[in-house]
């Protein structure tokens, strides 16, 4: 009943609070998905910043599923978000109410305001949980698989998951052998797994680049929080935005939640000791993790969502107290905190109306469009016809809507003026090496004389599609299509 019932609701937030969106960032996995299922090595042939469990899923929904697939696959990770979480709270001994409050309150808080289709964080967040769960039941090895699993997916959420790991860890719980013991065969199995995922990465020729684009990784958290927003200080100020921003209850709301929480900890310590507050404490450990990793990597909004795990947590915690004293005040309270998910999730969908509408669209791809038609144009007997992108992630997704026969040359078709110029770079020698027969400009590419390495970058690309290049394509509001001159 618990994994029906999770499904069902997995289904109803995907289909209501998701759709299909081929803009932006989920335009570009999309396009990588498509390029893997071409054939091409992530990171090699095609790249993108994100972990590679989570690309790879995101061609598997592809494949299964046409463009849609990824954003059907959210109803999955809702539902699996529901029963581990659930798991995880019957197995520390919590009561009933708690367990199916936790369960229920979940997937709605990863599907609250901070919830995008389709992007990175939400698979990792659903497996979460369960690394604690295999802990506490003995699982250590697996336990450290699932933990490799999870930073497989979200490189940066490994602090949170291991969290509550840290509490149990030293809490002492009962029936574990020594804690070196504990620590000793989870490391086994996290190095098996890593090492199987480093071992197929080299394999593939791919495992060096993927080590750059952590490091990529990190620049960029420090690039778009450098200047105004000033290093940890910008990360904290994007969390507190999101609280604050609003202007009404979140901000108040998160400060009683914290108080409750932590009161709830400190009544149960003293009232039946630490391993009964286990629950509070994992809760309180998961928010210090969330809070820190939000300290060193919060850009956007969305990157929040990781809070919904300790606030299901708590609310689990919170519960559970209350049932000590009375079993109607576990239900009552459950019931509080149920309707409270409910209403702060479904009133976004209250004020714009719910419709299922965006599903059965049909999906903006005049990009592809474009290159679809130079190709059929000036190459339509050609088995392979070579290209290149230039541009940001404003390609919406290309790569799923054109013919096979397109062979994609240069590894970053989407660059950001945040960027380290050595991507530039790369990006210029391969376009000048590899010449492409067709090249994309996707929007926003714009000559510049500002200095900036992104400026002459852009300007270095527009010369050589000047010199090199014909313009065969345009397309509102701004895409292009150049094709190489000898080319035949």
């Amino acid at each position: 009943m618990l994994i029906a019932g999770a499904m069902l609701l997995g289904v109803a937030l995907a289909l209501l609070r998701g759709y299909p969106w081929l803009t932006s960032d989920q335009g570009v996995f999309l396009s990588v998905a498509a390029r893997l299922l071409d054939g091409d090595i992530l990171y090699a042939d095609v790249i993108d910043n994100k972990d590679p469990l989570f690309l790879y899923t995101y061609a598997a929904a592809l494949f299964a599923g046409g463009y849609r697939g990824p954003f059907v696959l959210d109803a999955v990770w809702f539902g699996l978000s529901a029963v581990s979480l659930g798991l995880l709270v019957r197995e520390l001994r919590a009561p009933s109410s708690a367990v199916v409050c936790a369960a229920f309150v979940y997937p709605l808080a990863l599907a609250a305001s901070w919830y995008r289709p389709g992007l990175s964080m939400l698979g990792a967040l659903a497996l979460s949980p369960l690394v604690g769960w295999l802990w506490l039941r003995g699982r250590f090895g697996l336990s450290g698989v699932a933990f490799a699993v999870v930073m497989l997916f979200k490189l940066n959420l490994g602090l949170l998951a291991a969290a509550p790991i840290a509490a149990f860890v030293a809490l002492r719980m009962p029936d574990q052998p020594p804690r070196g013991a504990q620590i000793g065969r989870a490391a086994i199995g996290f190095a098996g797994a890593a090492g199987v995922a480093a071992g197929v990465l080299a394999v593939q020729g791919a495992l060096g680049a993927y080590l750059e684009v952590i490091g990529n990784n990190v620049h960029y958290a420090g690039a778009r929080s450098s200047g105004a927003l000033g290093g940890v200080a910008g990360h904290v100020g994007v969390v507190r935005d999101t609280f604050l921003d609003p202007g009404q209850w979140q901000a108040p709301l998160a400060i009683l939640f914290v108080t409750l929480l932590a009161a709830a900890v400190v009544v149960t310590l003293r009232r039946s000791g630490r391993r009964a507050a286990a629950l509070g404490i994992a809760a309180l450990a998961a928010l210090g993790a969330g809070l820190i990793t939000l300290a060193l990597t919060a850009i956007w909004s969305h990157h929040s969502q990781l809070l919904a795990y300790p606030v299901a947590l708590g609310a689990a915690a919170i519960v559970t107290l209350a049932a000590s004293y009375a079993r109607w005040l576990g239900i009552a309270v459950a019931t509080c905190c149920a309707a409270f998910a409910v209403w702060s999730t479904a009133k976004l969908e209250a004020k714009g109306g719910v419709s299922l509408r965006p599903w059965t669209e049909t999906p903006f791809k005049v990009p592809s469009t474009e290159l679809e038609r130079a190709r059929l144009r000036f190459f339509p007997d050609k088995d392979r016809v070579t290209y290149a992108v230039f541009g940001s992630n404003s390609e919406n997704a290309h790569a799923v809507f054109i013919d096979d026969a397109f062979d994609l040359r240069c590894r970053w078709f989407h660059l950001y003026a945040f960027n380290r110029p050595e991507l530039f770079d790369e990006t210029m020698d391969c376009a000048t090496e590899e010449a492409p027969m067709l090249v994309l400009v996707t929007l926003g590419f714009e000559s510049s004389s500002d200095g900036s390495a992104w400026a002459a970058f852009v300007n270095r690309a527009r010369g050589l599609l000047e010199t090199e290049y014909e313009l065969v394509g345009e397309a509102y509001p701004g895409f292009e299509v150049w094709k190489r001159r000898d080319a035949s």
